[in-house]
């Protein structure tokens, strides 16, 4: 119940201020997926973003039950045919041969060694000379104290630096990774700041 409750709210706040809007034009320009095109989005939740990739074969999954049982009541099969939502640990997929991957807004609640076994993980998951899209919130020198107190409200204990995404990506095997894109989030009175890199998987 205080997960519903807390899930209800953060999509509440989120879209009051504009910020889901922004996450789905950021999501589809920077993963440039094509109508037809297979996309794994990790860390789905409840489906937030799923509207962005309709033309595409979406698969969105999450480890958390509520957030996937919503994400189906919003995304019914018989209007969205091509968007599909599993409960499943990343470890245990048994999906591959997609286009993209994005690993969007879930980094700030990974510690280093998780993120790097999940990216890992997820590559895999990818044919040869596709990419991941790592997306998430970043903290600047100039990041505004609004959006401090949002990303304290989202709980994520582990928001990083450019420096420090640079130093722990630079673990990945068998990638390349382009150098990483800092966007400012400018929506109503949202303010925040994105960092997202693409990790190729090598041919």
């Amino acid at each position: 119940m205080k997960s519903s409750l807390f899930m209800g709210c953060w999509d509440f706040l989120q879209n009051f201020f504009g910020g889901n809007t922004e996450k789905i034009r950021l999501y589809t320009q920077f993963s440039n997926c094509k109508p037809s095109e297979k996309v794994l989005d990790f860390g789905c939740a409840t489906g937030i973003t799923a509207i962005g990739f309709k033309e595409c074969e979406y698969l969105g999954v999450d480890i958390h039950l509520p957030s996937i049982i919503r994400a189906q009541e919003k995304y019914p099969a018989k209007d969205f045919p091509n968007i599909k939502f599993l409960c499943v640990d990343a470890y245990k997929l048994n999906i591959e041969d997609f286009d993209h991957v994005i690993c969007a807004g879930t980094g700030h609640h990974l510690n280093d060694n998780d993120l790097i076994n999940i990216l890992e993980r997820l590559t895999t998951k990818l044919k040869k000379g596709k990419s991941l899209h790592f997306i998430d919130i970043t903290i600047t020198y100039d990041t505004p104290l609004f959006a401090r107190f949002m990303y304290m409200i989202d709980r994520g204990r582990f928001i990083r630096s450019k420096l420090e995404y640079d130093l722990l990506l630079s673990q990945l095997k068998n990638v390349t990774i382009e150098p990483a894109k800092i966007e400012k989030v400018i929506k109503g009175i949202n303010r925040f700041r994105m960092i997202y890199y693409e990790i190729k998987k090598k041919e």
